[in-house]
């Protein structure tokens, strides 16, 4: 499972650390408010709690893809909206990102082997290995929304 372990260790350095860039999802989130996790300095554009509420969506959607279980996404599905702004509802938010990564992350190690990479995970799609680094560059797209989302928000 050598292939299958690095994939799974750049899902960690994006999303808990050690990665590259020196910044990860988690570092992004930690000391966030929920006022700041909110806020819309850009007219239009999504606020950091929204992208982190659809960075979960995404988790589900790869833990559903590697176990073999797919629907497709409707309405609303990819950014569901912030129900209530306090601060025990984002820290809810943050904890349910960082136990969604933890089993994404488990379910890659524990079902998915080198033999499977290069097949599609559903009828149709891309390679579980294109599927898997697409997760790890999907995160790093939305760190860098997050991150400027931060410095505007300040």
């Amino acid at each position: 499972m050598r292939g299958t372990y690095r994939i799974v260790e750049q899902m960690r350095r994006a999303h808990v650390g050690d990665s590259w860039t020196d910044v990860s999802l988690v570092s992004l989130l930690d000391g966030l408010t929920s006022e700041r996790a909110a806020a819309k300095p850009i007219p239009g554009a999504h606020s950091i709690w929204e992208i982190v509420l659809h960075l979960i969506t995404t988790q589900t959607y790869i833990v559903d893809l590697v176990l073999g279980s797919v629907r497709p996404f409707r309405p609303g599905d990819e950014w569901p909206p912030v129900d209530e702004v306090t601060e025990d509802a984002w820290g809810e938010t943050v904890e349910r990102f960082r136990a969604g990564e933890a089993e994404v992350r488990r379910v890659v190690s524990d079902e998915m082997s080198d033999e499977r990479l290069d097949a599609p995970l559903q009828e149709k799609g891309t390679s579980a290995y294109n599927n898997l680094h697409g997760y790890i560059q999907h995160a790093f797209y939305h760190g860098g929304q997050i991150g400027l989302l931060k410095k505007l928000a300040s």
